[in-house]
Order: C-alpha cells, then structure tokens, then sequence
C-alpha cells in the first residue's frame, strides 16, 4: 500500500511517514491515498483542528483474488471541514468502513462514495456520521454500481447525540444494476438524540433508463457504447467537487472518463 500524499495549499507535497493525517489549525490539506496491494487490514486516521480543512481521496483497488478491509477514522474540531471521496473497485471481497466524527462545533462532514463491482465480487461500503455537538452538519452520499453476479451493500449512519441540537445530517444512496444477476442492499439508518435538528435520508436502485438508452440510440451510437457512456455519466456524479487538479485528472484517466464527460 502507498503512503498517503499531502497536497499542501502551497503547492509542495510530501510523503506521509505513516498511515495518519493531521491537519492543522486554520490550514488546508489535500490528501491521496492509494491502496492497490494486497494489505489484509488497513487503518487510516485523519485529524482537522481547529477552523482547518482537508479534501481527501481513497482509492481502494486492490486485485480481484484478494480480501481487504479498510478501516478510516476522521476526527474534526470547532469549524473544521472535511470532503471525503472514496472509490470502491477492487477485491473479491472488500469492507470499507469509515467513521466521521463532529467533536467541534461548526464542524462539517462531506462524503462521496462509488462503488464500482463486477464479476463475482462483493464489495461492503459503511459509513458513520457521528455529531456529538451542536451546530455541525454532515452529508453522505454513495453511488453504485453493480454488474455480473456481483454483491454490493451500503450501510449508512448518523447519530445525534442529546446534546448535539441544531444539527443537519443528509444521506443518499444510489444503485445502478448493470445484470440481473447482480444483488444490491442498501441499509440507511438515523439515530437522533432530539427534535431540533434537520435530516434526511434515502435510498434508490435502479437499471439503465430505457428512454436514456434509445435516445442515444437514435443517434447513431451503438448499445454497448450507449451503456458506458449513461454509466459513466451515473459514475461521474460522486467526483463532483473535487477540486484538486492532479487527483481530479488520476481518477479520470482510472475509471475512463474523459474531460468532455467530467465537467
């Protein structure tokens, strides 16, 4: 597994002599962290102090006849701000767990993730939005899609605690089945501790719309090349808002989108 990578606001870069990331107070921190080798258990901690922001990518693609599990823990202060996105792909059987916790008021979560399965794999994706405190907020949303005889599952959480009033917490999982021999379950879930917050939470699984697939049809562009273009398209919308140049165009050129297709 590769050290994770800090993109610093200054534009220099260095490797991490660990698995953990601190942010520090009124700073910001871009991170990429690859996992593409056969790890068995890996563990990641990122820390955000005070009024700091970090915007961090996980790509977890290890080889198909490997099992891997994937713990990550993020711990934010007063006013810090965290945006997550974690692609899911590889591995005959992968769990990916994370853990966000709003330990500081003003603390905001942001977590996008895709699952990209196929073949006979089962890919498990969890996810937790822990508030503690008031005035923090939380938004999680997962995309996936499930080809082949692959199994997919999604667990979403959010937890309010009592004291944790004036809190907003959002959660949304999309599934896009590509076989019928493909299995998608999604479980999101709310524990609120009071009644002065706002949250919401949903889950849909689908197939490729058939008027979206005729459309382009009609157009000239064959079946197969009409179903990756409504996938990607699909794939896209968990990397809106990356704002890092060099692991913007990195997760481009990996799940085969192009500019045209991005932006």
């Amino acid at each position: 597994m590769k050290e994770p990578v800090l993109y610093k606001s200054e534009v220099v870069h260095a490797k991490l002599p660990g698995k953990e990331v601190v942010v520090p107070a009124g700073k910001h921190v871009d991170s990429y962290q690859e996992i593409s080798e056969q790890s068995g258990f890996t563990e990641l901690t990122y820390t955000v102090a005070e009024a700091g922001s970090l915007e961090a990518v996980i790509f977890q693609n290890v080889s198909e006849t490997f099992e891997t599990k994937v713990l990550v823990k993020v711990v934010l202060q007063r006013n810090a701000r965290l945006k997550l996105t974690v692609i899911q792909q590889g591995g005959l059987k992968s769990q990916l767990d994370i853990v966000a916790e709003a330990r500081g008021e003003g603390a905001e979560i942001d977590i996008r993730g895709l699952q990209n399965a196929k073949h006979n794999q089962k890919l498990m994706f969890s996810a937790h939005a822990h508030h503690f405190v008031p005035h923090t907020r939380s938004d999680l949303q997962v995309w996936c899609v499930a080809g082949d005889e692959s199994h997919s599952i999604f667990n979403g959480m959010v937890t309010i605690e009592k004291g944790a009033h004036h809190t907003e917490a959002y959660q949304r999982n999309k599934n896009l089945l590509l076989s019928e021999r493909a299995t998608v379950d999604s479980f999101p879930k709310l524990f609120i501790g009071n009644h002065d917050v706002k949250c919401a939470h949903g889950s849909s699984t689908s197939q490729i719309e058939p008027e979206q697939f005729y459309y382009l049809q009609a157009r000239g562009i064959d079946a197969e090349a009409a179903e990756q273009m409504l996938v990607k398209g699909f794939m896209h919308q968990s990397l809106e808002g990356l704002t890092h140049k060099d692991t913007k165009q990195k997760l481009i050129a990996i799940l085969g989108l192009t500019e045209e297709e991005f932006t």
